[in-house]
C-alpha cells in the first residue's frame, strides 16, 4: 500500500513549466498574501474542476512556487509565495511581503470579499482597482487615518465610476462599534474629499455568519443613506450587487482568469507599489 503523502510535505525533483494562469495567481497572492483554496480556485481557475485545480495548486507547492500552512484536518489549505514564487514577483519588481499582523481570519475574511469582487462576471460591471487595508496603508501612508476601510473597489459601470468600501464583519466589534464607524463613512459619502478620493460610494457588509445580519440591517437603514449591499457567502455577492445596481439577471460572463489566458489584472494587479492608485 502507497504511504500518503502529508499535505504539508513536498514531493522531490517536480518541476513546474509555469502557464499564464500560474503566473496570474503568484502575482494575485503576492497581494493576498495569505489565501485559502477556494479564493485562489474562484479568481483563477473559473470553469476548472475543483480537484483539477487543487492538483495544479500541489504541483505548484512540491515545485517551490508556493508553500502552504494545514490550519486544521478538515480545514482548506492556506497558501503563500514559496521561494521560487518570492524570486518572480521580486524579479519583476513586485513587493513581496508576509501576512499582515492582526487576525488571520479577518485578513482571510478580507480575501474571499476581494476575491468574489474579482471574479463577479456582471459584464457591465469593470474592476478598475481593488485595494486592500494593507496597501492603503502601507502604500498611501495612511497609518493615521481614523477610518481605512477592509477594501477599497474602484468599478467603472456602463462607463461611469463606482465605488464601494467594503467592511468584513466577523461579530468581534460591537454593535456601537460599528454603528460608529457606519456613521464616519456617512459623514465621507458627500464630502469634497470623499474616501481616499471617491466620493458617493457604496458601502459593503461583509458577514462572517447571519446571526446579527437583521441588526446589522437596521443599522444600516438608520445611519446610511447611500447605497449598500450586505453578503455572506462569496457566491452571493454577484446577485446582491446586481439588484444594487439594477443589472437584469442574465447569463454571467466568464472570470477573467480563464483557464491560462492572458488575463486582465485590473482586480489583482501586479504587487507593485507604483501601480497604486488613490483616484479611487
Amino acid at each position: 500500500m502507497t504511504e500518503r503523502r502529508a499535505r504539508d510535505r513536498r514531493k522531490r525533483g517536480v518541476e513546474v513549466r509555469l502557464t499564464s494562469r500560474d503566473e496570474i495567481l503568484i502575482r494575485a497572492l503576492a497581494r493576498f498574501r495569505i489565501a485559502d483554496t477556494g479564493s485562489l480556485v474562484r479568481v483563477c481557475f473559473e470553469g476548472v474542476r475543483r480537484d483539477t485545480a487543487a492538483r495544479r495548486l500541489r504541483l505548484l507547492y512540491d515545485a517551490g512556487w508556493l508553500d502552504l500552512r494545514v490550519p486544521g484536518r478538515d480545514k482548506e489549505n492556506l497558501y503563500v509565495l514559496g521561494p521560487r514564487g518570492r524570486r518572480l514577483v521580486a524579479e519583476q519588481k513586485g513587493a513581496v511581503c508576509g501576512p499582515p499582523r492582526g487576525s488571520l481570519e479577518h485578513h482571510l475574511g478580507i480575501v474571499r470579499a476581494w476575491a468574489a469582487v474579482a471574479s463577479h462576471g456582471i459584464p457591465e460591471l469593470e474592476v478598475v482597482r481593488a485595494l486592500p487595508d494593507w496597501e492603503i496603508r502601507e502604500r498611501l501612508g495612511a497609518a493615521g487615518s481614523e477610518l481605512v476601510p477592509d477594501l477599497l473597489v474602484r468599478f467603472r459601470f456602463r462607463g461611469q465610476p463606482v465605488s464601494l468600501s467594503i467592511e468584513v464583519d466577523l461579530g468581534t466589534e460591537s454593535l456601537p462599534t460599528l454603528t460608529d464607524k457606519i456613521r464616519r463613512y456617512e459623514a465621507l459619502r458627500d464630502d469634497p474629499a470623499g474616501l481616499f478620493g471617491a466620493r458617493g460610494f457604496g458601502l459593503g457588509l461583509v458577514l462572517g455568519d447571519r446571526r446579527r445580519e437583521q441588526q446589522i440591517r437596521e443599522v444600516l437603514e438608520a445611519e446610511w443613506h447611500g447605497w449598500s449591499l450586505v453578503w455572506s457567502d462569496p457566491s452571493e455577492f454577484s446577485p446582491v450587487v446586481r439588484t444594487a445596481l439594477g443589472v437584469a439577471a442574465g447569463p454571467l460572463t466568464a472570470s477573467p482568469y480563464r483557464k491560462g489566458s492572458d488575463a486582465d489584472l485590473s482586480a489583482v494587479p501586479p504587487s507593485d507599489p507604483k501601480e497604486a492608485d488613490t483616484g479611487l
